[in-house]
């Protein structure tokens, strides 16, 4: 997780001032290997058994 401020300026005076906490996704990452404690692989079922 990442976390940043955000600040609305208007006219050199701070307005609004957040905390933003952004969540990296898996798709930028390493494949990993799956945890064996599951037993299956999600995308490898039949795509009846996810209906």
């Amino acid at each position: 997780m990442v976390s940043d401020r955000l600040q609305l300026i208007s006219r050199g005076s701070v307005v609004a001032d957040e905390s933003l906490d952004f969540l990296r996704l898996a798709d930028e990452g390493e494949p990993i290997e799956p945890d064996p404690r599951f037993g299956v692989i999600a995308t490898d079922l039949p795509q009846k058994c996810l209906a």
